[in-house]
């Protein structure tokens, strides 16, 4: 049907249905190629619709254009385009939309979703946010984007190998970044945080791993650590030997040793006793039998081929070991050892099974100095049994340092460190150390070093000089004490009376033990004399032996 009247507005088409709320249809068209068309062919400089949809009222869903599209090839529910008709200077928007007026407003809302590749919106071309280089207007991103060439950021585009950067101003622009760079190991989700030169936090810092790696953290407010707190320098530490005990029964390089009794080790797939422990690094575990075999039966894990640790002045070897919580008297433990010839072994720490956790955790046990600096040197695992469960170790690494001390330094300019547990201070010279110090609400404040201390040595150690003078609480300041001040004393035991000792006891040759005073008559003492162990009581200045036992 055709309809030419003029200037006004002529219908080519004008149907309409029964006006009634969600009910009638205007227009359906229907056809082999298309179903609608309408063609506008404007001369003038107006607004021209080739398509015009409008509606007005209702509070439910309103489309003023609505398209479906099925089929087994490419689906478009909308294909629009825009082109210009040869002049070169037109504006042309394949999607112009405007919205408005309402408590929520999308000028586009798409969602995509049920194949292996789905886009909300998909940009072969720029895409020009307004305002963002100015920060004028929020964009928040709920969702992946991925960025084939550039973002236009009001000064072009950026080459590869350049950063979008801010200049704190509202402003962006492409810069090449120098060392210091923030990045992600793997951009992921509570990934690590990976800072070459210096990090700088003008507030709060929340973060489940930071590593300074050559320089500073620098944090203006508040640090929150829930758990444990370490700072290290640039001191990295070079691994010198790793074992997973996986090549043989005992591992290559390795030998079994039987201590005390006939324990036994085995390497497994799995814990037995307590069971269903897999291995932490590798396929097998080190098991040994403590729960089996007799109660004080050792067996030494001790290896053959040595590593060196010349140049390094602190070696700290790590190890994984299942703890449990079962039989909480038998203390089974193992003792790190080392030796500098794989002969006389040295012990260095004890690691128990029962701790008061459960589960594998990593044992950090710092050699003595004599294993620094060492052509070779050996590491030895004693085993000992007190018939508790299972004792079982894994994934052995040992690192050196070429400084003492791994440890870094931590400056506060202007504040206080609020502690409510207990902060451990190490490191300082041979021959002294240095503490700051606030007691409680008194306004004192400075550094004290032991021998500060009236009376004090620099270094007290028992048997190793004399009188062992040591610093001591009085309730009110530190004062001279002496070592037996300490109370209770245990050796690999905690102590519940003067001295425990959970081991031997050598007494050499016309050594004794007393009791009482040795220069008091009626003091009894306990004396070997050549092959004899004698009973002697003090009567008269004169020891007067009382009973004698002979092998």
């Amino acid at each position: 049907q055709n309809n030419y009247v003029g200037t006004e507005d002529g219908i080519g088409i004008y149907a309409v249905s029964v006006p009634i709320d969600y009910y009638g249809i205007g227009v359906i068209g229907e056809g082999g190629y298309i179903g609608v068309e309408g063609d506008v062919y404007p001369t003038g400089s107006d607004y021209y619709y080739g398509v015009y949809g409008y509606i007005d009222g209702g509070d439910g869903y309103n489309y003023a254009l609505y398209g479906e599209s099925y089929g087994d090839g490419e689906n478009y529910g909308a294909y629009l385009n825009a082109f210009d008709n040869g002049s070169g200077f037109s504006i042309n928007y394949g999607v112009y939309a405007d919205a408005w007026g309402g408590d929520e407003n999308y000028g586009i809302y798409a969602t995509a979703g049920g194949g292996s590749i789905n886009f909300a919106g998909y940009f072969d071309g720029d895409v020009y946010i307004a305002g963002w280089s100015e920060f004028d207007d929020d964009v928040d991103f709920n969702f992946d984007i991925y960025i084939s060439g550039g973002i236009n950021d009001g000064v072009g585009f950026g080459s590869a190998g350049e950063v979008l950067t801010a200049d704190g101003a509202g402003n962006f622009s492409w810069q090449v970044p120098a060392t210091a760079r923030f990045d992600t190991l793997n951009a992921t989700a509570h990934d690590t945080v990976v800072v070459s030169e210096a990090l700088k936090v003008m507030g709060e810092l929340i973060a489940d791993s930071i590593q300074a790696v050559i320089d500073t953290v620098y944090i203006d407010d508040d640090i929150l650590i829930d758990g444990s707190g370490v700072f290290q320098t640039a001191n990295t530490p070079t691994i010198l030997y790793t074992e997973s005990f996986e090549s043989g029964d005992p591992p290559t390089g390795w030998a079994e040793t039987d201590v005390v009794g006939t324990a036994d080790l085995s390497y497994l797939g799995a814990s037995q006793n307590p069971a269903g422990y897999s291995p932490t690094d590798g396929a097998t575990l080190v098991n040994f039998n403590s729960h089996t075999c007799a109660n004080g039966d050792q067996i030494q894990l001790e290896q053959t081929s040595s590593f060196s640790t010349v140049g390094y002045n602190l070696v700290i070897v790590y190890f994984d070991m299942l703890h449990d919580t079962d039989y909480s008297g038998n203390n089974d433990k193992v003792v790190v050892r080392y030796s500098t010839d794989g002969t006389v072994w040295n012990n260095a720490a004890t690691c128990f099974r029962h701790d008061g956790t459960t589960g594998w955790s990593t044992e950090s046990v710092t050699l003595p100095a004599g294993a620094n600096n060492q052509p070779t040197l050996f590491i030895a695992f004693l085993f000992i049994s007190y018939n508790g469960n299972d004792m079982h170790i894994d994934n052995m690494v040992v690192q050196g340092y070429t400084s003492a001390s791994p440890m870094g330094e931590v400056t506060i300019a202007n504040g206080d460190i609020d502690a409510n547990g207990i902060i451990t201070a190490s490191g300082g010279n041979s021959d002294e150390w240095n503490t700051a110090y606030s007691w409680g609400d008194h306004s004192t404040m400075g550094y004290i070093t032991c021998a500060d201390v009236p009376g004090c040595e620099t270094d007290p150690q028992v048997g190793a000089n004399s009188p062992n003078y040591i610093p001591k609480w009085n309730g009110t300041a530190l004062v001279q004490g002496t070592l037996f001040d300490n109370g209770n004393i245990g050796i690999d035991v905690i102590p519940s009376s003067k001295l425990d000792v959970d081991g031997d006891i050598e007494v050499g040759d016309a050594d004794a033990f007393y009791f009482g005073d040795p220069n008091t008559d009626g003091t009894w003492r306990i004396i070997r004399v050549g092959n004899n162990l004698e009973f002697q009581r003090r009567e008269s200045g004169v020891w007067n032996t009382k009973d004698t036992m002979t092998p």
